[in-house]
């Protein structure tokens, strides 16, 4: 009787044994799928944090366009006073232009059609 119960004692042990090493099989599985899921979850939250930077500097950039825009068109409607100043200064001196080429037009076509001088002289 000794014999089997010492035997017994000693199949229970390494029953209890093949049980710890299965824990701990178990225990470094569901660790190790821990520290991949923690890992994937910490990824995601980095990219969370970055996308709503990346919103935030949108709606700043937004308004600092939209703020551009406000300022340019505050700066033409100042400068639109002197534009059309600009113009009809332009277009007096376009006038005086057109008058003084008609005036020198008889004279233009005159030298050109006259005798041995112009572009209808044989030559």
């Amino acid at each position: 009787r000794g014999w089997t119960t010492r035997a017994s004692a000693f199949d229970d042990a390494s029953a209890g044994h093949e049980v710890d090493d299965a824990a701990d099989d178990d225990a470094a599985q569901g660790s190790a799928e821990l520290m991949a899921y923690s890992a994937r979850e910490h990824a995601i939250h980095e990219a969370w944090k970055h996308m709503e930077r990346a919103n935030r500097l949108g709606e700043e950039a937004a308004e600092a366009s939209l703020q551009a825009a406000s300022e340019a068109a505050e700066a033409r409607r100042i400068l639109d006073p002197h534009d059309v100043i600009a113009i009809e200064n332009q277009t007096q001196a376009d006038v005086r232009k057109l008058e003084v080429a008609h005036e020198a037009a008889p004279w233009a076509l005159a030298v050109l059609l006259a005798p041995g001088r112009g572009a209808m002289s044989p030559g």
